[in-house]
């Protein structure tokens, strides 16, 4: 372990020591207490509600595992990223966990495995500047940001130690001090301000989640944003990935380099990149947090699903990322291991509304009654998912509990009302226009493919057709002058808010909003919904907003999938984490 995180645990194990009387709220029971998981919970946060400091949670892991060893009642902690709702811990008195973060501190032999990945989204480079690089510069283990989500999709600190408002438009974030870039540079507040400026030049999506006016570096670790108008969620839209933090510096004077090897702040280090093809990443040796478990992953890159999974069942890779669910059964029988995990994601339908076919609300929710989801859950996804109730996924609290049932009478009754007319060939027309357009997917999510198979039929049932067609640039090809619909999947709550979906999506200032939807009442309720802080009030105008936009049926909204990853021997105790984020961390290890 590197010099300056065994100073840092033993600092640590003083400061405690020192100030435990004070820092520990409420006070713990001598000899240390039993404490259940909760809800809200993770091991930083009630490290730093108990002693003070959220790097203590060692400590709880070292204690409780200990007691697990002579009681079966309490948690057995192999991952600290992994507890859940209900877990038996114990906490340690404070001079106990002092004296197991110095232990801790103690030089341990780091493994030399490689780890072999097989991922089905490839980079066009590593620049986090570009397109969502971003979002994978997350999934690789290379970047990391101001904050992050744990495995309840609650935020917690990261890069940051911590923030707050200091008034309607100003926020103070706090630095860990002892975070530097892969190149052993310091990450001071400078450096954090340069990188958030560079993003929102660069990064539309960047300036409409911060919204400042100005940052400024008020001391090497305190950064202070001021935004241009109220932004009371701006504490969690830090955990989003287009505010990752990387070496500015570097990414202005050798953008060549850096879209190769960029300068970031993860357990990883990109150490070689070929497009479309591979990365290898190896263990970052100045990282801040505890070093990577294994010494070398290598990533493929493999688009195709069925290639991806044939990869795991060869032994060439040790894990297949998101194998598709008629395979689940074949890789399970051959031995290997799947983990199906349910996320925040949805898939649905983009429709251009400015289109003469989807112009009208009563088409558009004829539509959505003319799908089965039910079918399309069962029968494509063989279970690994359910049917979508609004545009947010089910596993979050501020989802609506009811959406379009399955109903192609009414449909139909819909598409008579509004003039439109089948003809010889049973497809709908108005006048010259028919009830025609062409559904895009794309082979990174292969089971949109499938689902458009299912959906075309479906569709035709009340007289709309339907032409399939696929595409490896699916965000290219939705901005481009021609779109008229594709089958789409996005993370809806991707800071652990609705807000970032609900305005990315339905406000005429969206960065998702390509096709330039525009509903009065809904930007209204938006702009009330980016100006309240109370969390119950947010969720119901977050509720609000979400019924709105499913009676106006700018999307179809279809099915909340589970992810399938494929597993081999070696990583069997691999837990995915609740979404594509976070894939490869410090965590990853070989299994024993």
């Amino acid at each position: 372990m590197k010099h300056k995180t065994i100073t840092l645990f033993i600092s640590l194990a003083l400061l405690l020591t020192l100030l435990s009387p004070l820092a520990a709220a409420p006070p713990l029971q001598e000899g240390g207490q039993d404490y259940f998981i909760q809800a809200d919970d993770w091991l930083s946060k009630l490290a730093e509600k108990f002693y003070g400091a959220p790097l203590a949670y060692p400590a709880i892991v070292e204690a409780t595992n200990a007691k697990a060893a002579e009681d079966t009642s309490y948690t057995v902690i192999t991952n600290p990223d992994v507890i859940e709702v209900g877990q038996k811990l114990f906490l340690p008195a404070a001079a106990e966990a002092s004296s197991l973060l110095a232990q801790s501190a103690a030089p341990a032999s780091l493994s030399h495995e490689t780890v072999t990945v097989a991922l089905n989204f490839s980079p066009p480079s590593l620049d986090p500047t570009t397109g969502v690089v971003s979002w994978n510069t997350l999934q690789l283990g290379l970047g990391e940001t101001l904050a992050r989500l744990n495995r309840n999709g609650m935020v917690e600190p990261w890069l940051a130690e911590s923030w707050q408002q200091l008034n309607d438009l100003e926020w103070e974030i706090k630095l860990r001090p002892d975070v530097t870039f892969h190149d052993g540079k310091p990450v001071t507040a400078e450096a954090v301000k340069a990188s958030l400026e560079y993003s929102i030049e660069k990064l539309p999506a960047a300036a409409s989640l911060l919204k400042a006016e100005t940052i400024s570096a008020t001391d090497p670790t305190t950064i202070q944003i001021k935004t241009t108008e109220p932004n009371p969620s701006l504490g969690s839209l830090l955990a989003h990935y287009n505010l990752v933090i990387f070496d500015a510096e570097l990414a202005k004077t050798q953008p060549e380099q850096f879209a190769a090897k960029p300068n970031m702040t993860g357990p990883f280090v990109a150490a070689a990149f070929q497009k479309d093809s591979s990365l290898i990443l190896t263990r970052n040796p100045t990282y801040w947090g505890q070093p990577a478990q294994v010494e070398q992953v290598e990533v493929q890159f493999i688009v195709d699903a069925n290639t991806r999974t044939n990869a795991l069942l060869s032994g060439q890779v040790d894990m297949a990322y998101q194998i598709p669910p008629e395979a689940v059964e074949t890789v399970q029988q051959a031995g290997k291991l799947v983990k199906s995990i349910s996320t925040g994601y949805q898939y649905f339908i983009i429709l251009n509304v400015q289109l003469p076919q989807f112009a009208e609300k009563e088409v558009r929710q004829a539509l959505s009654q003319a799908v089965d989801r039910t079918a399309i859950s069962q029968q494509v996804l063989l279970g690994k998912a359910e049917p979508a109730t609004g545009p947010i996924s089910l596993i979050f609290p501020f989802a609506l509990k009811e959406g379009y049932g399955y109903d192609p009478a009414q449909a139909n009754t819909l598409l008579d009302q509004a003039g439109w007319v089948k003809g010889e060939d049973g497809i709908r027309a108005k006048g010259d226009q028919r009830l025609a357009f062409t559904l895009l997917t794309y082979p990174q999510r292969p089971e949109l493919a499938q689902i458009g198979v299912v959906l075309q039929a479906q569709l035709a049932e009340v007289g709309v057709a339907v032409e399939l067609r696929s595409t490896d640039q699916i965000n290219d090809a939705i901005k481009a002058p021609d779109f008229q619909a594709a089958l789409y999947a996005n993370n809806t709550a991707p800071t652990g808010d609705p807000g970032v979906f609900l305005n990315n999506w339905y406000s005429p200032k969206g960065s998702s909003n390509w096709v330039g939807y525009d509903n009065p009442e809904i930007t209204g309720l938006l702009d009330q919904l980016n100006l309240t802080t109370d969390p119950t009030r947010r969720t119901e105008l977050a509720s609000e907003i979400q019924q709105l936009v499913l009676e106006d049926a700018p999307h179809i909204f279809l099915v909340v999938p589970q992810f399938n990853i494929g597993l081999g021997e070696r990583l069997k105790n691999y837990e995915p984490f609740p979404s594509d984020y976070y894939i490869i961390d410090n965590q990853l290890q070989v299994s024993q």
